[in-house]
């Protein structure tokens, strides 16, 4: 499950985490769109190469890997040109043994507001 702690405001730290897993590695993935993704259209299912009920649900744009499984702090910059920005946040979760090779959360929206 994806979690997100505190506000996306501009100057301001937001926590996003993935909890009530046992997973060993994970990448937090940041995107700019949750309709299309290098030319694909999303969400992207993943059952035909092996991960069945896991999607891309949004672009992975950036990714932050973290092991282990830790909540990750994003501090949104000063930069008044931020606000109103958009951007999708996604995990993808290895090494669960209570689940699959892989598992996906869903994607949440995050809308930058102004100061």
């Amino acid at each position: 499950m994806l979690g997100v702690s505190g506000v996306p405001r501009i100057g301001e730290t937001i926590i996003i985490e993935a909890s009530n897993t046992t997973a060993t590695t994970g990448a937090l993935f940041l995107g700019a769109s949750r309709t299309m993704w290098s030319g694909a259209p999303l969400p992207f299912n993943l059952t035909a190469i092996g991960f069945p009920g896991c999607f891309i649900n949004s672009s992975w744009d950036l990714a932050v890997i973290m092991n282990p499984v830790a909540p990750v702090k994003l501090t949104i910059p000063v930069d008044t040109s931020l606000g109103g920005a958009v951007v999708f946040a996604q995990w993808a979760l290895a090494g669960d043994p209570s689940a699959g090779s892989l598992v996906t959360t869903a994607a949440v929206q995050l809308t930058v507001a102004g100061l």
